[in-house]
């Protein structure tokens, strides 16, 4: 478990990383497959905004299962939940926005609008809960929320080796790996807030 929380870690400073040479670097990353879209300012801030947000609630959920901050520092589980809801939120939104063009047409745009969709709600879902102190639900929440947040290092995983390893079309790519980077994810958090019954 701490191993993976060491990975979630360095993936999300990385994202921090790719989020802040979007804004410095012409055309950098995926912007050179939007074409015209890439010179768009609303698609700039948000694709940064996206990436931000997806790299800070990476590193703070990791830190959310930290068993010691729960049981030693309440307040301290309560506020990062807090940034950590407020980053899905901006994530998830711009997510959203994002989609509407994706690469791959109508399915692509489906998968990732939903995926968007799903993460809103369970952050909200939550927060709420956790609100409520009703801690099962809100820790199935929570993982179902923290599994879809990880769909960006599933997504990336996916693409480096259909469209970087096995060289095939990013269209077609695109289509599957929109509901390929998240589906399974939900399907573990599910499982795996069942079998530990919420605690």
């Amino acid at each position: 478990m701490k191993a993976l929380r060491i990975i979630f870690l360095l993936f999300g400073l990385a994202m921090l990383s790719m989020a802040f040479q979007y804004l410095l670097v012409p055309n950098f990353g995926m912007l050179k497959e939007k074409g015209l879209l890439a010179e768009e300012n609303w698609y700039i801030v948000t694709l940064v905004t996206h990436a931000f947000s997806g790299a800070m609630a990476t590193v703070l959920g990791a830190f959310q299962f930290m068993s010691s901050i729960r049981s030693k520092s309440i307040q301290s589980h309560r506020f990062l939940g807090v940034l950590y809801t407020l980053f899905c939120l901006t994530g998830s939104v711009s997510g959203i926005l994002m989609a509407q063009e994706a690469t791959g047409g109508f399915w692509s745009t489906f998968g990732f609008t939903l995926l968007g969709l799903f993460w809103l709600l369970s952050s909200l879902g939550a927060a709420f809960y956790g609100y409520k102190r009703m801690k099962s639900v809100h820790f199935r929440l929570v993982l179902i929320s923290y599994g879809l947040t990880l769909s960006a290092l599933t997504l990336r995983v996916y693409l480096l080796l259909s469209v970087g390893i096995l060289k095939l079309d990013p269209a077609v790519s695109y289509v599957v790996i929109a509901w390929l980077c998240w589906v399974p994810n939900l399907g573990v958090a599910y499982i795996v807030g069942r079998k530990s019954g919420g605690v």
